[in-house]
């Protein structure tokens, strides 16, 4: 269990999707995106259920790891749009390993590397860092974030019915994940463990793009970064990535 993504990503594992979360069928009826169509994007997922061609049991080692939030993965547009991907045309070496998660945070970053790293023994590691004001949740057979999509009003807004368990989300996400504090705290504790799980590999981490109208709204979701919105995230990434300067995208 914890070397899965979370359970929208693990149900999928070894299929191909036209649509994928917020990247919806109804959505795009409803909003008619322009430059898109219902046959622009294909979601790939490997045996794990990550968004890569390769089944990480088949990967070699000294692998280009790649990990972050849904704007690693991809959501709203190809896997070959994303600025991990556009970035390991450029500078990469060796096979491309994508573990990124949809709505993931670095409580998932942190979860995933400790179990990933030992197994695939990647040469590099790239963390594009989460969004914020988000935290998983480990229950028995679940795997979740909690985050500002798990609230009320934003459930009203995508027409979903008040159930308690929506409730009991929404309380978990306003008392317990988004106060300033608890983040500051959750996060140093990430970023020194990520820190020391890393020690023996050549880590890049950069801290979250804006998050803006420049980097959004493009994807076919309507709220995800469009291909040319990659570029500048990998623009931001390679800027203020910490290890040694990337000569920038642009």
């Amino acid at each position: 269990m914890l070397s899965r993504p979370i359970d929208a990503q693990w149900d999928l594992r070894g299929t191909k999707q036209q649509w994928f979360h917020s990247d919806l069928e109804w959505w795009f009826d409803k909003n008619q995106p322009e430059g898109w169509t219902k046959d622009s994007i294909e979601y790939r997922f490997n045996a794990e259920g990550f968004r890569m061609d390769c089944d990480l049991s088949e990967c070699h080692f000294g692998a280009d790891l790649y990990i972050g939030d849904s704007h690693t993965l991809g959501l709203g547009v190809n896997l070959e749009d994303t600025w991990a991907y556009k970035h390991h045309q450029i500078h990469g070496h060796g096979e491309f390993v994508n573990l990124g998660v949809s709505g993931g945070c670095l409580d998932t970053v942190t979860r995933l590397l400790a179990a990933w790293l030992p197994e695939l023994e990647p040469s590099r590691v790239f963390i594009l860092e989460p969004a914020p004001y988000r935290s998983e949740f480990l229950l028995e057979n679940e795997i979740f974030v909690s985050g500002s999509w798990t609230t009320l009003a934003a459930r009203r807004l995508a027409g979903a019915k008040k159930t308690d368990e929506f409730v009991f989300q929404d309380k978990l996400f306003t008392d317990y994940v988004s106060p300033e504090a608890q983040q500051q705290v959750n996060k140093a504790k990430n970023i020194a463990t990520i820190r020391h799980l890393c020690e023996d590999y050549n880590l890049s981490y950069a801290s979250h793009f804006p998050i803006t109208d420049e980097y959004l709204k493009q994807g076919r979701d309507g709220f995800h970064a469009g291909p040319d919105q990659h570029d500048l995230i990998l623009d931001w990434f390679v800027g203020v990535e910490e290890s040694s300067p990337l000569p920038s995208f642009r």
